[in-house]
């Protein structure tokens, strides 16, 4: 999340992450921080942008230089959690004079723990009912990204380039879980659930484009991305029950599988006319077509015969377009004034079926997306800006599908093939003095989406988890980042950031308004030491804070890193949450069956790494950046 809000998009360059949420950290542990320049909070995205994203982007911009030549790196970690870490990764990058070749390759493997408790309690004029559920989970996961590019020069502005992209995310788990029901006085049921799931990504991207421009004036950038994803879930339950009286009930099997192919293409032009020096007008066309099949099955074992579950049972096929046009106008009155504005506009046509029943989903909507910025220095060190931008953030395809996820006989996961785009209008003041920010910001969102959201059928005590509309979420935020240097050497970080969330629910029966006031506090000490030495000491402190109707309780954590700086590499030692403070913990109340709900994992964040990492080659080499234009659609795989 970014000032207190999620959608947020990774980009690296101007170009997204491309790969599933839940990655990005894996992903980022295979780039030197040595290689960045600088990081960009985006909160209000001009037109050109995509308009998905209601949080905004993060970009990392990475350091260029111009020589001509061959030059990488190697590097290796290998640390411990509660079990091995292990990591590698490769870059090679060649630049001549016309052709310009990057090769880079990481891989990532983790063993940990991730014990998961998750209870709900559903209060009666005379009885109060529980089911308290402990798993112990041990998953595995290996992660690896793949990234190569050619870019040639037919002339000096006439530059062709094409990428290719592979990734695989392999998450394999063994869990044991027990769960006790008490659903009367003198009646109690233990249930012991074994399972084991495998969880596969496999995503490949082909991008062809070109840029061209003549006169200085005009520029025209083409692009054609080809986008493939497939989701392979599959996994089995042995499950047994007894009373509290030891007597055997029953023992059942469950057998799923899921197997979900995602298809885009994604074909954009870009246009960008200097009329002068101070003023640039842009203007550019997207279309995106997108296929999606969800295919789940669910067995039963009953008497030695496995039977189909026509209740979690269920194909279906999601087909989508959509269609962009923007225009804007970047004005540079002088140094002290800068204006820029544009206009948006997306249309938006799914249709969603299944084999019982068409149409299921079938949804055409279009809407305009307008942005504005205003940006005044009126001293040497003083700067004032002004923003203002509507965006979108769509349903992810997994979060609308149908499917089913056990976590335990009673608990399951769910897809809501009814849930609908949030869009938010959003407005930025901020002040600048030297290198103090002070930022207000206040946002409005319809439909905002919160994810894995508990509802309870009191009369079979079964909860289910899914993504869900609140009415609307209205957000104030207030944030001070100011950086101190105590010396030449040591520098501190300090950010603060303060949220009033105010929400109203959509999906119950009679729906509650509420509100939670939060704050987040970031430290980062930087200490520069002889002889190449740099010590790094971060804390973070997280308030009580709102997810949907969740309220995440406070966490707090330190990590502590040093590096050495060595004649053709870097060598590095981290401690990652030092004191294992670092626990999700939420809880939430259902007002219309008076129920509680409290859920909380350690995720295992603790862990000590060493890291080495080689160079070689030309070091003054420039770094090759081929830019996409589907990270939006990208973002939406997961």
């Amino acid at each position: 999340s970014m000032y207190g809000k999620t959608g947020v998009r990774i980009m690296i360059n101007g170009k997204a992450s491309r790969v599933p949420a839940d990655a990005v950290n894996q992903m980022l542990d295979g780039m030197s921080a040595a290689n960045i320049a600088s990081i960009e909070l985006i909160t209000s995205p001009s037109s050109d942008f995509d308009a998905e994203g209601n949080g905004g982007i993060i970009n990392i911009v990475l350091k260029e230089n111009l020589a001509q030549g061959t030059n990488g790196n190697l590097g290796f970690t290998l640390g411990y959690n509660q079990a091995e870490t292990l990591g590698a990764n490769f870059n090679l990058n060649h630049r001549a004079k016309k052709v310009n070749l990057f090769l880079d390759y990481t891989i990532h493997y983790d063993k940990y723990e991730v014990p998961w408790d998750n209870s709900r309690f559903i209060r009666t004029p005379t009885f109060e009912k529980k089911s308290i559920s402990l798993s112990d989970r041990v998953p595995k996961k290996t992660v690896q990204n793949l990234r190569a590019g050619i870019e040639y020069l037919i002339t000096p502005d006439f530059t062709l380039n094409a990428l290719v992209t592979g990734y695989r995310r392999g998450w394999d788990m063994n869990a044991v879980t027990t769960i006790e029901n008490v659903n009367h006085p003198d009646t109690t049921i233990n249930t012991l659930m074994q399972l084991h799931e495998d969880h596969i990504w496999d995503g490949w991207t082909g991008n062809l484009g070109f840029d061209y421009k003549w006169n200085d004036v005009h520029k025209l950038v083409v692009n054609y991305d080809y986008l493939f994803y497939k989701n392979t879930n599959p996994s089995n339950y042995d499950v047994s029950s007894t009373l509290n009286t030891d007597q055997f009930i029953s023992q059942e099997k469950i057998d799923v599988s899921k197997l979900t192919p995602i298809h885009f293409n994604v074909l954009s032009a870009d246009y960008t006319h200097k009329l002068k020096p101070s003023l640039k007008i842009k203007a550019g066309l997207k279309g995106t077509l997108s296929k999606f099949n969800n295919d789940v099955l669910v067995r039963t074992l009953q008497k030695e015969t496995w039977r189909v579950d026509p209740t979690f049972t269920n194909e279906s096929e999601l087909e989508e377009q959509i269609l962009a046009g923007y225009t804007a106008v970047e004005w540079e009155q002088s140094e002290d004034l800068q204006i820029s504005a544009g206009l948006r506009y997306e249309y938006t046509d799914s249709y969603l079926s299944t084999p019982d029943q068409k149409g299921l989903i079938d949804r055409q909507f279009g809407n305009f997306f307008p942005s504005f910025r205003l940006s005044k220095r009126w001293a040497e060190n003083q700067k004032i800006q002004f923003a203002y931008s509507k965006r979108i953030t769509r349903p992810n395809f997994n979060d609308m599908a149908p499917f089913v996820f056990f976590i335990g006989p009673n608990t399951f996961v769910a897809g809501n093939p009814a849930l609908r785009p949030a869009v938010s209008n959003g407005l930025d003041l901020s002040y600048n003095y030297k290198r103090w920010w002070l930022s207000l910001k206040y946002s409005y969102t319809e439909n905002s989406i919160g994810f894995l959201q508990p509802e309870i059928d009191e009369a079979i005590n079964q909860q289910i988890l899914r993504s869900q509309n609140l009415d609307f979420l209205r957000t104030w935020s207030f944030s001070n980042s100011l950086p101190i240097d105590l010396n030449n050497w040591w520098e501190l970080q300090t950010d603060l950031s303060v949220y009033h969330h105010t929400f109203k629910t959509s999906n119950f029966t009679e729906n509650f308004q509420d509100d939670v006031l939060s704050f987040d506090l970031n430290l980062i000490s930087t200490i520069s030491l002889p002889k190449k030495h740099t010590l790094e000491m971060t804390a973070n402190y997280q308030s009580r804070t709102l997810w949907g109707i969740w309220q995440f309780n406070p966490m707090f954590m330190v990590n502590i890193g040093g590096s050495k700086k060595l004649k053709n590499g870097t060598l590095s030692l981290n401690i990652a949450d030092v004191f294992n403070t670092w626990t999700w913990s939420l809880e939430t109340q259902l007002r219309e069956n008076n129920t509680a709900v409290f859920s909380e994992s350690d995720i295992d964040a603790r862990a000590i790494t060493i890291g080495y990492t080689h160079n070689f080659g030309n070091r003054k080499l420039e770094k090759v950046d081929i830019q996409l234009k589907s990270e939006e659609e990208r973002k939406r795989v997961n």
